[in-house]
């Protein structure tokens, strides 16, 4: 605000606070790179993909899924993995991230 003469007789001024969300995205930064190198240096075959849709696309897979399936990342990058399926074999197209898994009740563990 200004008075009659021009001067500033009052200053808003309006902060926030960020160092919470600047906190929880190096600890997010911190963990995607700890699951690269998990994934990186697994003997076992992983494949990464992102869900568009009903279908995935690959984003990412290891030496050993090289190792395992003949391909290259270079190769296999943005295809589905449903050619991976051995000839004859028919995949459906449908959303896992929508379908509960089911897993069996260990026989020494009684359900509430």
């Amino acid at each position: 605000m200004r008075d009659a003469s021009s001067s500033v007789i009052q200053l808003a001024a309006e902060g926030v606070a960020i160092h919470k969300r600047k906190m929880a995205e190096e600890d997010l930064r911190t963990s995607s790179q700890h699951l690269q190198v998990y994934r990186d240096r697994s003997p076992l075959a992983i494949i990464e993909w992102r869900f568009t849709g009903d279908t995935g696309e690959i984003i990412a897979w290891n030496q050993a899924a090289e190792e395992m399936f003949g391909y290259s990342f270079a190769e296999v990058e943005g295809k589905t993995p449903g050619f991976l399926a051995p000839p004859g074999l028919e995949v459906a197209n449908r959303s896992w991230r929508n379908t509960p898994m089911k897993l069996p009740m260990p026989a020494n563990v009684v359900p509430n």
